[in-house]
Formats: structure tokens, sequence, C-alpha cells
């Protein structure tokens, strides 16, 4: 399975999110790793910390977007809500015995990218409009 990376054109252009972006990337990966040497249990592991940082990280993120004014951050916070959800039952399912190894990793790696993609492109284009540069 191919590492995960987040291009240029990925990048919101907010380096504090970039930066939190960046980091969740990489406990995916590392889960990636996890699941590829056969150590389950550090994907779990991996799986319990990318919940505690991408929650810190949501919280983060709907700050700033309403401290600059982002007009789609309710409905992007309910994305996050969704998204959490989603992670939680993917937590729950890879805590137990029926860990579905790869599958797990990309289940989370979809839901990174959905984030990631559709929802956080929305904000990026608003921080263009309003010239915020970082």
């Amino acid at each position: 399975m191919k590492k995960l990376q987040l291009t240029g054109s990925l990048l919101i252009g907010h380096g504090m999110i970039d930066e939190e972006h960046i980091h969740l990337a990489s406990l995916v990966n590392k889960s990636m790793e996890a699941i590829a040497s056969g150590a389950r249990h550090l994907c779990a592991d991996t799986i319990s910390e990318i919940v505690d940082k991408l929650g810190l990280h949501f919280e983060t993120e709907e700050r700033i977007m309403a401290e600059l004014g982002y007009p789609d951050a309710f409905s992007h916070s309910e994305h996050h809500v969704e998204c959490m959800n989603k992670l939680l039952m993917i937590q729950e399912r890879c805590s137990k015995a029926d860990c579905m190894g790869e599958d797990c990793i990309l289940d989370v790696v979809g839901l990174f990218v959905d984030d990631l993609i559709s929802a956080d492109m929305g904000f990026k284009g608003h921080l263009q409009l309003i010239g915020y540069r970082a």
C-alpha cells in the first residue's frame, strides 16, 4: 500500500491546519506500516491516536474557521461529526479481533481524503478569497 502524501495542492494555506493535516497523514502511514508488518495491535493503537488527534484537530479547525468568518463553518462542523462517528466505528472494529487490517486503514484513508478534499478545499477557497496568508 502506498503512503499517504499531502502534495502542495492538498495544503489549504493555513500553517496550523496544514501542519495538523501532515501529522494526521503520518499517523495514517504509521497504521499502514503496522498492518504491512503484521502488527495489527499497533494499528489499533495508532487508530486510537488518530481518533484523539483528529478530535483536537477538528476543534482547532472549527475555531479558526469561526475566527476567519468562514460562512460554511456550521455545515463543516456537521461534516466533522459524521467523520468522527465513522472513525469511532472503525476504531471499535479495529480494536476487536475482527480487525480487517488493510481494509480498516483504507477506510481511514477514505475518511481523511473525504474530509481534506471535499470539505477543507471549500475553506481553502475562503482563505484565498479573503486574501489570507499563512
